[in-house]
């Protein structure tokens, strides 16, 4: 059996920087004619990429709020919507602080995508802010 390259002149034509998926690129070899297999691949990859962020989102914005709540973390990570107590007791609150502080850093890290001598020195620069920070104390 052969390994898949990306590569490869069999692999199937397209400009689409998706096009070398060793996924699509099985179906391809497999014989595959239908366009709509590849489509439903890359809908299943983008859910899944979607679903991921939004997990990563979540779990961020509501451990901010523990931290802040135990004591851990600025108090300002402990702001909630809608702040009353009714939505309190039923637990449907949103820590809005932790969730816009972890989309700003997500949407940050998307420095990193575009290769160049910009992109290192910047993400060089925010990750030297938490070490910095910590010699500052509370």
């Amino acid at each position: 059996m052969d390994h898949i390259n990306p590569d490869d002149p069999n692999s199937p034509e397209n400009d689409a920087p998706w096009a070398s998926s060793p996924f699509l690129t099985a179906l391809h070899r497999a014989g595959s004619k239908y366009n709509w297999v590849a489509n439903l691949c890359i809908a299943c990859f983008i859910t899944s990429a979607a679903s991921a962020a939004s997990t990563e989102v979540f779990l961020s914005a509501r451990y901010l709020y523990f931290l802040a709540k135990a004591g851990h973390a600025p108090k300002f990570f402990g702001a909630v919507w809608p702040n009353t107590e009714e939505a309190k007791q039923k637990g449907a609150i949103v820590p809005w602080v932790g969730v816009l502080t972890t989309v700003a850093f997500a949407t940050m890290s998307w420095l990193c995508v575009r290769p160049g001598d910009n992109t290192k020195s910047e993400m060089e620069k925010v990750g030297s802010l938490a070490p910095r920070r910590a010699f500052l104390g509370p």
